[in-house]
């Protein structure tokens, strides 16, 4: 009897699906998505920041939505902000940009372009947060509109107390690639 119960129940209650992840996104000194970094040394400077939208497996997504916050202390006047896909909204206050399908692999969202009057502090944070609502987030590919977590921020006028590099790399030849691997 309690396996007929039990068979009855696992029929009727639906499965509920996982939803994916919608990735990260982050602010960054080049269109790859690499340079952590960067330097601001003012004097009337044009400053161009890009905006990545990575994802790991499962995740993906069909836009995102945010804002950039330049670094405290900064001179830094918002002039406009670029891409290749439709965007709404200005990235110092809120933006939305819509990739127009749905897409699983990193995505250069676009580019907003800055004026600095002077110098930025050292270790500045240049950083992705949410938009006037407050909330950083992405749609995914259900056309659900999910929170999206934000990367590292970007480093303005780094020095070795606030440096952002990951690892150095050195030189190698394909005899000790191949080595790794044996």
């Amino acid at each position: 009897m309690k396996r007929l119960v039990l068979s009855i129940l696992v029929v009727l209650v639906p499965a509920t699906p996982v939803l994916a992840g919608v990735g990260t996104v982050g602010v960054y000194a080049d269109s790859r998505g690499v340079s952590c970094s960067m330097t601001d040394n003012g004097g009337n400077s044009l400053i161009i920041t890009y905006v990545v939208h990575r994802f790991g497996p499962g995740e993906q997504a069909t836009n995102c939505r945010f804002k950039i916050e330049p670094p405290a202390g900064a001179s830094w006047q918002y002039i406009g902000f670029t891409g290749a896909f439709f965007f709404s909204g200005r990235a110092d206050i809120d933006i939305s940009v819509e990739y127009g399908v749905c897409t699983s692999t990193q995505t250069l969202a676009g580019a907003a372009y800055w004026y600095s009057l002077a110098a930025s502090p050292a270790c500045g944070e240049l950083s992705i947060k949410g938009g006037l609502n407050g909330q950083l987030a992405a749609t995914d590919c259900l056309y659900v509109y999910r929170p999206l977590q934000a990367s590292d921020p970007l480093t303005v006028n780094p020095s070795p107390a606030c440096s952002c590099d990951v690892l150095a790399t050195e030189p190698a030849t394909w005899g000790k690639v191949k080595a790794l691997y044996r």
